[in-house]
Protein backbone atom coordinates (compact mmCIF):
# COMPACT_ATOMS: atom_id res chain seq x y z
CA UNK A 1 0.00 0.00 0.00
CA UNK A 2 1.45 3.33 -1.08
CA UNK A 3 1.61 6.24 1.33
CA UNK A 4 0.06 9.49 0.16
CA UNK A 5 2.23 12.54 -0.02
CA UNK A 6 5.87 13.10 -0.96
CA UNK A 7 8.75 11.11 0.51
CA UNK A 8 12.13 12.48 1.54
CA UNK A 9 13.76 10.88 -1.49
CA UNK A 10 11.22 12.48 -3.81
CA UNK A 11 11.96 15.87 -2.28
CA UNK A 12 15.69 15.23 -2.71
CA UNK A 13 15.28 14.43 -6.39
CA UNK A 14 13.18 17.54 -6.96
CA UNK A 15 15.82 19.59 -5.14
CA UNK A 16 18.66 18.05 -7.15
CA UNK A 17 16.96 18.49 -10.52
CA UNK A 18 15.91 22.09 -9.87
CA UNK A 19 19.45 22.82 -8.61
CA UNK A 20 20.86 21.29 -11.79
CA UNK A 21 18.55 23.50 -13.83
CA UNK A 22 19.68 26.54 -11.83
CA UNK A 23 23.40 25.85 -12.24
CA UNK A 24 23.06 24.90 -15.89
CA UNK A 25 21.38 28.25 -16.40
CA UNK A 26 24.18 30.03 -14.56
CA UNK A 27 27.06 28.23 -16.30
CA UNK A 28 25.79 27.31 -19.78
CA UNK A 29 22.54 29.07 -20.60
CA UNK A 30 22.67 32.60 -19.22
CA UNK A 31 20.35 33.65 -22.04
CA UNK A 32 17.53 31.67 -20.41
CA UNK A 33 16.92 33.31 -16.99
CA UNK A 34 13.84 31.13 -16.50
CA UNK A 35 16.24 28.30 -15.62
CA UNK A 36 17.51 30.32 -12.66
CA UNK A 37 13.95 31.01 -11.56
CA UNK A 38 13.12 27.30 -11.63
CA UNK A 39 16.22 26.73 -9.54
CA UNK A 40 14.91 28.88 -6.70
CA UNK A 41 12.93 25.85 -5.54
CA UNK A 42 16.04 23.86 -4.64
CA UNK A 43 17.46 25.67 -1.61
CA UNK A 44 14.33 25.69 0.59
CA UNK A 45 13.97 21.95 -0.08
CA UNK A 46 17.59 21.31 0.91
CA UNK A 47 17.13 23.30 4.11
CA UNK A 48 13.95 21.42 4.96
CA UNK A 49 15.74 18.11 4.42
CA UNK A 50 18.60 19.33 6.62
CA UNK A 51 16.16 20.06 9.46
CA UNK A 52 14.51 16.68 8.94
CA UNK A 53 17.91 15.03 9.08
CA UNK A 54 18.71 16.90 12.28
CA UNK A 55 15.63 15.45 13.95
CA UNK A 56 16.13 11.90 12.72
CA UNK A 57 19.85 11.24 12.35
CA UNK A 58 21.39 8.64 14.67
CA UNK A 59 24.58 10.71 15.04
CA UNK A 60 24.60 14.46 14.69
CA UNK A 61 28.40 14.50 14.87
CA UNK A 62 28.65 12.19 11.85
CA UNK A 63 25.94 14.19 10.09
CA UNK A 64 27.92 17.40 10.56
CA UNK A 65 31.12 15.60 9.58
CA UNK A 66 29.57 14.57 6.25
CA UNK A 67 28.36 18.11 5.61
CA UNK A 68 31.76 19.61 6.40
CA UNK A 69 33.59 17.00 4.32
CA UNK A 70 31.49 17.63 1.23
CA UNK A 71 31.73 21.38 1.79
CA UNK A 72 35.50 21.06 1.39
CA UNK A 73 35.27 18.59 -1.50
CA UNK A 74 32.76 20.77 -3.36
CA UNK A 75 34.50 24.12 -3.02
CA UNK A 76 36.84 23.83 -6.01
CA UNK A 77 34.12 22.48 -8.35
CA UNK A 78 31.84 25.28 -7.12
CA UNK A 79 34.46 27.95 -7.81
CA UNK A 80 35.38 26.56 -11.21
CA UNK A 81 31.79 26.23 -12.39
CA UNK A 82 30.56 29.63 -11.20
CA UNK A 83 33.72 31.78 -11.33
CA UNK A 84 35.96 29.91 -13.75
CA UNK A 85 38.81 29.80 -11.21
CA UNK A 86 39.46 29.25 -7.50
CA UNK A 87 37.84 32.18 -5.72
CA UNK A 88 37.07 33.24 -2.16
CA UNK A 89 34.14 35.53 -2.89
CA UNK A 90 31.56 32.83 -2.22
CA UNK A 91 31.44 29.42 -0.54
CA UNK A 92 29.27 26.51 -1.67
CA UNK A 93 25.93 25.55 -0.15
CA UNK A 94 27.38 22.74 1.96
CA UNK A 95 29.08 25.42 4.03
CA UNK A 96 25.69 27.08 4.48
CA UNK A 97 24.17 23.81 5.59
CA UNK A 98 27.09 23.11 7.94
CA UNK A 99 26.73 26.49 9.67
CA UNK A 100 22.99 25.89 9.91
CA UNK A 101 23.48 22.45 11.42
CA UNK A 102 25.79 23.77 14.15
CA UNK A 103 23.24 26.49 14.85
CA UNK A 104 20.44 23.94 15.23
CA UNK A 105 22.38 22.10 17.96
CA UNK A 106 22.61 25.22 20.11
CA UNK A 107 19.15 26.46 19.16
CA UNK A 108 17.64 23.19 20.34
CA UNK A 109 19.40 23.49 23.70
CA UNK A 110 18.18 27.05 24.16
CA UNK A 111 14.61 26.17 23.21
CA UNK A 112 14.61 23.10 25.46
CA UNK A 113 15.73 25.29 28.37
CA UNK A 114 13.05 27.82 27.49
CA UNK A 115 10.39 25.10 27.44
CA UNK A 116 11.46 23.73 30.83
CA UNK A 117 11.27 27.20 32.37
CA UNK A 118 7.79 27.83 31.03
CA UNK A 119 6.54 24.41 32.11
CA UNK A 120 7.76 25.28 35.60
CA UNK A 121 5.73 28.48 35.46
CA UNK A 122 8.82 30.66 35.30
CA UNK A 123 9.83 33.37 32.88
CA UNK A 124 12.26 32.34 30.17
CA UNK A 125 13.68 35.69 29.11
CA UNK A 126 17.34 34.63 29.19
CA UNK A 127 16.63 31.35 27.40
CA UNK A 128 14.63 33.15 24.71
CA UNK A 129 17.45 35.66 24.34
CA UNK A 130 19.91 32.78 23.98
CA UNK A 131 17.81 31.25 21.20
CA UNK A 132 17.60 34.54 19.31
CA UNK A 133 21.31 35.15 19.87
CA UNK A 134 22.15 31.71 18.50
CA UNK A 135 20.35 32.44 15.25
CA UNK A 136 21.86 35.92 15.01
CA UNK A 137 25.37 34.50 15.57
CA UNK A 138 24.87 31.88 12.86
CA UNK A 139 23.62 34.51 10.43
CA UNK A 140 26.63 36.71 11.21
CA UNK A 141 29.01 33.77 10.70
CA UNK A 142 27.38 32.92 7.38
CA UNK A 143 27.80 36.51 6.20
CA UNK A 144 31.38 36.68 7.47
CA UNK A 145 32.43 33.56 5.58
CA UNK A 146 30.42 34.51 2.46
CA UNK A 147 28.54 31.22 2.27
CA UNK A 148 25.87 30.70 -0.35
CA UNK A 149 22.68 32.58 0.61
CA UNK A 150 24.54 34.38 3.40
CA UNK A 151 22.77 34.82 6.71
CA UNK A 152 19.42 34.04 5.13
CA UNK A 153 20.36 30.35 4.95
CA UNK A 154 20.66 29.76 8.72
CA UNK A 155 17.61 31.97 9.24
CA UNK A 156 15.49 29.68 7.05
CA UNK A 157 16.84 26.63 8.88
CA UNK A 158 15.84 28.20 12.21
CA UNK A 159 12.37 29.04 10.91
CA UNK A 160 11.82 25.52 9.56
CA UNK A 161 13.08 24.09 12.86
CA UNK A 162 10.56 26.18 14.77
CA UNK A 163 7.83 25.04 12.40
CA UNK A 164 8.76 21.39 12.94
CA UNK A 165 8.90 21.88 16.69
CA UNK A 166 6.06 24.30 17.41
CA UNK A 167 4.04 24.51 14.20
CA UNK A 168 4.83 28.21 13.84
CA UNK A 169 5.62 30.30 11.96
CA UNK A 170 3.91 28.56 9.07
CA UNK A 171 5.78 27.32 6.03
CA UNK A 172 4.62 30.13 3.76
CA UNK A 173 5.40 32.79 6.37
CA UNK A 174 8.83 31.25 6.99
CA UNK A 175 9.58 31.30 3.28
CA UNK A 176 8.48 34.93 2.91
CA UNK A 177 10.64 36.00 5.86
CA UNK A 178 13.55 34.18 4.23
CA UNK A 179 12.99 36.01 0.93
CA UNK A 180 12.62 39.44 2.51
CA UNK A 181 15.77 38.92 4.61
CA UNK A 182 17.78 39.11 1.38
CA UNK A 183 16.39 42.50 0.39
CA UNK A 184 13.50 43.51 -1.81
CA UNK A 185 15.23 43.09 -5.17
CA UNK A 186 16.58 39.64 -4.37
CA UNK A 187 13.25 38.68 -2.82
CA UNK A 188 11.56 39.34 -6.17
CA UNK A 189 13.70 36.55 -7.64
CA UNK A 190 13.72 34.16 -4.67
CA UNK A 191 9.94 34.34 -4.41
CA UNK A 192 9.77 31.92 -7.34
CA UNK A 193 10.91 29.30 -4.86
CA UNK A 194 7.44 29.47 -3.30
CA UNK A 195 6.80 26.25 -5.23
CA UNK A 196 8.75 24.51 -2.47
CA UNK A 197 6.10 25.36 0.13
CA UNK A 198 3.29 23.08 -1.13
CA UNK A 199 5.88 20.36 -1.80
CA UNK A 200 7.10 20.50 1.79
CA UNK A 201 3.53 20.66 3.05
CA UNK A 202 2.90 17.32 1.34
CA UNK A 203 5.95 15.69 2.91
CA UNK A 204 4.88 12.39 4.48
CA UNK A 205 7.95 11.72 6.61
CA UNK A 206 8.86 8.57 4.68
CA UNK A 207 12.42 7.70 3.66
CA UNK A 208 12.11 5.15 0.89
CA UNK A 209 15.66 4.86 -0.46
CA UNK A 210 18.14 3.93 2.24
CA UNK A 211 21.69 3.62 1.04
CA UNK A 212 21.37 6.41 -1.51
CA UNK A 213 22.77 9.10 0.76
CA UNK A 214 26.20 9.11 -0.89
CA UNK A 215 24.60 9.58 -4.29
CA UNK A 216 22.80 12.71 -3.13
CA UNK A 217 25.96 14.11 -1.55
CA UNK A 218 28.17 13.28 -4.54
CA UNK A 219 25.74 14.76 -7.05
CA UNK A 220 26.62 18.29 -5.95
CA UNK A 221 30.37 18.39 -6.72
CA UNK A 222 30.06 16.05 -9.70
CA UNK A 223 27.40 18.05 -11.54
CA UNK A 224 29.43 21.24 -10.99
CA UNK A 225 32.54 19.62 -12.46
CA UNK A 226 30.57 18.34 -15.44
CA UNK A 227 29.03 21.76 -16.10
CA UNK A 228 32.47 23.35 -15.87
CA UNK A 229 33.90 20.77 -18.28
CA UNK A 230 31.11 21.38 -20.80
CA UNK A 231 31.61 25.14 -20.57
CA UNK A 232 35.37 24.79 -21.17
CA UNK A 233 34.75 22.46 -24.08
CA UNK A 234 32.35 24.97 -25.63
CA UNK A 235 34.86 27.81 -25.24
CA UNK A 236 37.63 25.77 -26.83
CA UNK A 237 35.43 24.85 -29.77
CA UNK A 238 34.57 28.51 -30.36
CA UNK A 239 38.17 29.70 -29.96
Amino acid sequence: MKTAGISADALKWIALLTMLCDHAGAVLFAQYPVMRLIGRTAFPLFVWLLVEGFFHTSSRKKYLGRMAFFALVSELPFDLALYGRPDRQGQNVFFTLSVSLVMLVFLERAMDACQRKRQAGEKAFLQTLAAVGTVAAAMAAAELFCVDYGGSGPLLAALFYCYKRKGSPGLAVSFLIFCLSMGLLTAMVEIFGIVSVPLIARYNGKRTGRGRGRLFYLFYPLHLLILYGISMLGKNMLA
